[in-house]
């Protein structure tokens, strides 16, 4: 028996954009408390695992940063050193105004507000595709390849809500680009 406050994920795409919306309007302003929650505080260690896993020699790479909420993403890889572009996408207004704020003495890391599914980039824009818990809203998984023409990278993060404790680093997936 499900909880009466847990709804069926929407099975149709203009049904489904409505409700991330609705959700991510709703937590915004706590956001980054609760994926600390939901994560049993594992959350920072994953993303760190993931930028860990850049390649030598790709501190210059351009970077694109889907479902990029808060800007957890453009914090840590200048934390480590990265020194290439960074552009966030989201589609939540108010993830992004936390994110620019969060980022503001920042260098060369640019917000822009836009659908996962319908990204305004050229092909081989970017050297590195991250995505950290935005997979599940990519109406096509195989875009990411096929549609955006990632030259070397694309990072993963994903978060089992089944099992979100006993092997998370092993969720952090790199994959070569085609």
């Amino acid at each position: 028996m499900t909880a009466s406050w847990i709804r069926a994920w929407p099975r149709d795409r203009a049904s489904r954009r409505a409700y991330v919306d609705a959700v991510f309007r709703r937590v915004a302003p706590q956001y980054d408390r609760l994926t600390r929650l939901l994560s049993f505080g594992q959350d920072d260690r994953w993303k760190s695992t993931l930028v860990g896993l850049l390649p030598e020699g790709s501190a210059d790479a351009r970077v694109l940063d889907l479902a990029t909420g808060t800007g957890a993403f453009p914090l840590l890889l200048r934390a480590n050193g990265h020194r290439g572009a960074i552009v966030g996408v989201d589609r939540s207004r108010e993830m992004l105004r936390r994110a620019v704020v969060k980022c503001a003495s920042t260098r060369d890391v640019h917000f822009i507000e836009g659908d996962l599914n319908a990204l305004p980039f050229a092909p081989a824009s970017f050297d590195v595709i991250i995505v950290g818990y935005g997979l599940r809203y990519l109406d096509e998984v195989v875009r990411v390849d096929g549609h955006w023409k990632v030259k070397k990278r694309v990072m993963v993060v994903v978060w089992q809500q089944d099992d979100p404790v006993t092997d998370p680093p092993a969720r952090a997936q790199q994959h070569a680009g085609r």
